[in-house]
């Protein structure tokens, strides 16, 4: 049986036509028969000891009960359709009728007196002990008949006068009951929010305190009572004896990230005042060990890692035994111990990302995170986001608590933004601060946040022509080309192509048991190689898929590449002006658009067909209005 609803019936019959009710509605509820003390013992008993939480009664005993406990009481009020049906059987007995009760059975009679026009007398009684004289006085008056509660009808019974009880009719009862279960749906939501408020202030990191104007605490959260060593009917004077409390309480000053002492311990203190309709209410302070903070900030940085915030390459992952690639990682190394900015060129497929993980890790921040990002993979507006984070509710679908971007992420160690010559003016305004000033502000929000990083940039064009073009900010550009690598493309050292296709063999694990034929070698190197390492990398992959000997032939690097003999060149290659009768512009057109075609449309396979990125791709078909 479920107790968090009861019904307290005066009367057997009442009591009956309650459960009936009850019954048809499929609801399984206690109905007692009391009045008086007994209903008041009743009531107090289930609240404390079975959880009733709503009572539902009727007239007098309503009204007593409601004075008596502290949860709500439902009255099954005195419909018309009561009065009318107890005044048909009255009618039938006599015709000197009073009725005598409390307001609310009072209020319906004299309803149904004005409607019904019967001489009928209306007395309001407001409490038990008024019955007894009001009924024997209308006895007095020559009143025979007397409607009303059990009260009423028991002083009736003892001056010998004639009766006629007022029970509610199954819609007053069911009214009432549904009023109830609404009551109590609303209390039960309102009791899972007021706990889900209560966990998520007790178990938040931060130590919460609700103080009215006078500095009387009104809730303090575990947290708060374990920091601040907290004792019950201690003051906030005594737990916070530190003067800018009392003075945020006294103007309504907000306090942010405030350092104090209490017992000598470092503490970090934000006091919140609430205002409503412009009236300083109360306020909210939150406390905040300076050591939990920093612990914080430590797991911040390890699971950063864990999310693959790191540089996985060194400089022994760089495959190479020409002079000018053994020049460019002697002059890396050099770079690195240095904590300037550094700008890598190269095209696309050198390998950029890989040196600049080998510049951080030979770097003394190689113990703090990396992260990459690529300029023109995003959108402006997601890639500011991106870089600077963005604060609680900046923009339709950000997140509820905000998020820290790359700079931040990267806190202590090295941010690698490749193709840098892609950024916007905007972003290029907010990046040359982030460089100057040492700080960032999320968008959406005014805090600065300082940062500690190391930049690498990387584009496949000399910014230096972009900022002719007046693409790019010449201040940002001086920023950033304080150091300057350049890759070679794989066309210039060929001598390392041989040492790349098996380094890919290795990685792939196939060294042991896969050699190249020296004509196979011969044609990899023949290549001009316009994808680079990457593209190289491809190919050793496509000729691995369908290699099934231990010798790599001239036949299927030809077939991998496509091979046409006559033409002499790769048809999975960007040609050169020199190979062709036509200009780079006119042949690169029909090359996209050949690799469009197998790839039915898709961009991504027709990236992977020509051995280039798909931002790489994209960037050249807006270039030439394809898109």
């Amino acid at each position: 049986m479920d107790n968090s609803i009861i019904y307290i019936a005066t009367t057997k019959q009442q009591a009956d036509r309650i459960r009936n009710t009850l019954t048809r509605m499929k609801l399984d509820f206690p109905v007692f028969e009391a009045f008086g003390d007994e209903a008041d013992i009743i009531a107090k008993n289930m609240i404390e000891n079975y959880n009733t939480r709503i009572i539902v009664s009727r007239g007098g005993t309503m009204t007593r009960l409601s004075k008596q406990v502290n949860i709500p009481v439902i009255d099954m009020r005195h419909s018309f359709m009561d009065i009318w049906l107890s005044m048909e059987k009255a009618l039938k007995m006599s015709d000197s009728i009073a009725i005598v009760g409390y307001p609310q059975i009072c209020k319906t009679a004299y309803l149904y007196k004005q409607i019904m026009n019967q001489p009928i007398e209306i007395i309001t009684v407001n409490s038990d002990d008024e019955f007894h004289p009001t009924i024997v006085e209308l006895k007095k008056r020559g009143i025979k008949l007397i409607i009303g509660g059990i009260l009423a009808n028991s002083v009736a019974l003892e001056q010998d006068m004639l009766y006629v009880a007022s029970d509610a009719d199954e819609n007053a009862i069911e009214q009432a009951t549904n009023e109830a279960m609404n009551m109590l749906r609303i209390e039960n939501e309102r009791m899972e929010r007021f706990q889900t408020l209560q966990t998520i202030i007790n178990h938040t990191i931060e130590g919460i305190i609700h103080v009215d104007i006078k500095g009387s605490i009104l809730h303090i959260n575990n947290n708060a009572q374990r920091i601040l060593n907290y004792r019950e009917d201690m003051s906030l004077a005594t737990l916070i004896p530190d003067q800018c409390i009392a003075e945020s309480l006294g103007n309504g000053t907000i306090i942010v990230n405030q350092l104090i002492e209490i017992n000598g311990i470092p503490i970090i203190l934000n006091c919140i005042p609430i205002m409503v309709k412009g009236k300083l209410m109360s306020a909210v302070i939150t406390v905040q060990k300076e050591d939990d903070i920093l612990s914080l900030d430590q797991k911040i940085k390890r699971k950063n890692a864990a999310r693959g915030y790191i540089a996985k390459k060194v400089f022994s992952d760089i495959v190479s035994r020409s002079s000018v690639m053994e020049t460019l990682k002697k002059k890396a190394k050099q770079y690195a111990l240095s904590d300037s900015t550094i700008a890598i060129y190269g095209e696309t497929g050198t390998g950029k990302e890989i040196l600049s993980q080998s510049i951080h890790n030979y770097s003394p921040r190689s113990r703090n995170p990396f992260v990459a990002i690529n300029c023109a993979a995003l959108p402006e507006s997601i890639l500011e986001s991106e870089l600077f984070g963005y604060a609680s509710g900046a923009f339709t679908g950000a997140r509820r608590e905000g998020r820290a971007g790359i700079f931040e992420l990267a806190n202590n160690g090295t941010v690698f933004l490749d193709e840098i010559s892609e950024l916007s003016m905007n972003v290029q305004a907010k990046f040359l601060r982030v460089i100057q000033e040492k700080e960032i502000s999320r968008v959406g929000d005014d805090r600065v946040i300082p940062v500690n990083i190391r930049i690498i940039v990387a584009s496949n064009k000399r910014l230096f022509h972009a900022v002719e073009a007046g693409n790019f900010r010449p201040d940002l550009y001086y920023r950033l080309c304080v150091l300057e690598l350049e890759i070679p493309p794989l066309r210039q050292r060929k001598e390392d192509i041989p040492l790349l296709a098996y380094s890919f063999l290795k990685e792939w694990g196939f060294s042991d048991t896969i050699k190249f034929e020296q004509d196979a070698l011969d044609i990899l190197c023949a290549q001009s190689w316009e994808g680079n390492v990457r593209q190289l990398s491809n190919v050793i992959e496509r000729i691995l898929a369908v290699n099934h000997s231990t010798k790599i032939t001239r036949q299927q690097v030809e077939d991998a590449f496509g091979y046409d003999l006559k033409k002499g060149q790769t048809a999975l290659t960007f040609p050169t002006a020199e190979s062709l009768d036509i200009t780079v512009d006119e042949a690169q057109i029909n090359l996209i658009r050949k690799a469009l075609e197998k790839a039915n449309g898709n961009r991504t396979k027709a990236a992977e067909i020509l051995s280039i990125s798909t931002p790489t791709l994209w960037r050249k078909m807006k270039k030439y209005g394809m898109i």
